[in-house]
């Protein structure tokens, strides 16, 4: 796909910056983005996007059934091709684009079907540490046993990803800093060992 965004606009973005995406693609050269649905309370997290990866794959602003405004914010320091909506149809009437974006498209869906697999689960331990193991998968540094979160992950972003509240989530992470699992400083998480985590889900679904 990069091809297709090789002549694109180069973007930098820092943490926290909101991305516009009325009538333009773009594709994640480094860092990560988040897609956000936005309510009066607070910004949720719905999805975040790693480097290689394209949004938004439809034009998508507002949610005709809830009227949530959907945006797009950087998670850290991002770099980003950006093309126009026009561009980027124009260049999916190459057969070979149609084939690499049904693709992409195809493993998008399999990881927001995973995310909607997390959200089935009762036990907002559960959700928690399937959320993590996930994030590590996406967006994990390896070292051995032990993933470096390579983008900062707050209390409140891993909240509403997994539909529960900050102060759960918070009151679980110390815990599990207790245990030894993990450590946290400035929102960076290192997970200790990703075979414990494993283990641990492994006896609760056993429960």
């Amino acid at each position: 796909m990069e091809n297709i965004f090789k002549y694109g606009v180069l973007i930098d973005a820092n943490r926290g910056d909101v991305i516009a995406a009325s009538g333009f693609v773009y594709m994640t050269i480094a860092g990560g983005v988040g897609q956000f649905a936005r309510s009066k309370s607070n910004d949720r997290l719905i999805f975040a996007y790693k480097a290689g990866e394209i949004f938004p794959l439809k034009p998508i602003e507002l949610s005709s059934s809830t009227g949530r405004t959907y945006i797009y914010k950087a998670l850290n320091s991002v770099k980003l091709h950006r093309i126009t909506n026009s561009q980027f149809k124009s260049m999916l009437k190459q057969q070979d684009n149609t084939i690499k974006f049904l693709k992409y498209a195809l493993h998008i869906i399999q990881q927001q079907t995973e995310r909607i697999d997390n959200l089935q689960e009762e036990q907002i331990v559960q959700r928690l540490l399937e959320r993590l193991v996930y994030i590590a998968n996406r967006f994990g540094i390896q070292d051995g046993d032990s993933f470096i979160i390579s983008i900062p992950m707050s209390h409140v972003d891993l909240a509403t990803s997994i539909n529960t509240t900050r102060e759960t989530v918070n009151r679980h992470m110390k815990n599990f800093e207790k245990l030894g699992i993990l450590s946290l400083r400035k929102k960076i998480i290192r997970i200790k060992s990703i075979q414990q985590v494993r283990d641990m889900l492994t006896a609760l679904n056993k429960q």
